[in-house]
């Protein structure tokens, strides 16, 4: 069977030892924790690793109408369910320069037309990879921990799980591809040239 959001929030509640859900809504303690809490930690998830399962690619054409007022010419509006970036690189594929960048809002300046985007998107919970969902469900039993239990103990044990699953589904998650070499820039071609 898939994997749902709902089923990802099942999961914390057996680790906490409460009721599941049978849907989200705001008639039980577990569902108004689901409606306030899923979606943010989700996105806090996806935020702290490049997750493998989540990675997308965007070509990317500047946006005249908003062009950045200084420090950079150009500025590209990011892709929807955009979360995280992993790198960029510009338009002169041989070269593998990685360009300078910086995130403004929902858009990102640089100098380079023609850039080659990958990032972390946010996917539908069906596409997870089960160590994501491991540490989600394992956030998100950190998270309601207190809520449910008020007890500090049980928080930092909560705390301790989640660091441990996320670690392993991180190293995980790294060995199913091989390591993200990042375009060298201009600067490190000369620093390891003969020249």
């Amino acid at each position: 069977m898939p994997m749902t959001d709902l089923g990802i929030a099942n999961l914390a509640l057996t680790d906490l030892g409460q009721p599941l859900l049978a849907t989200a809504d705001s008639t039980s303690k577990a569902g108004r924790l689901f409606l306030q809490t899923y979606e943010p930690t989700v996105l806090e998830v996806l935020r702290d690793h490049p997750w493998r399962c989540c990675r997308a690619q965007a070509l990317m054409s500047s946006d005249p109408a908003a062009k950045p007022l200084f420090g950079y010419g150009l500025a590209f509006r990011l892709p929807p369910k955009f979360v995280k970036i992993v790198y960029v690189e510009g338009g002169n594929r041989h070269e593998g320069n990685v360009e300078q960048f910086a995130r403004h809002g929902d858009y990102l300046h640089c100098d380079v037309e023609g850039l080659r985007l990958t990032y972390v998107e946010r996917k539908e919970a069906h596409e997870f990879d089960p160590g994501l969902v491991s540490t989600i469900a394992a956030r998100l039993a950190w998270r309601w921990c207190r809520p449910f239990t008020d007890s500090a103990n049980d928080v930092q044990a909560y705390q301790k799980i989640y660091t441990e699953v996320s670690a392993s589904a991180k190293f995980n998650d790294a060995l199913d591809g091989s390591p993200d070499i990042m375009p060298i820039s201009t600067w490190e071609q000369a620093r390891l040239s003969d020249v």
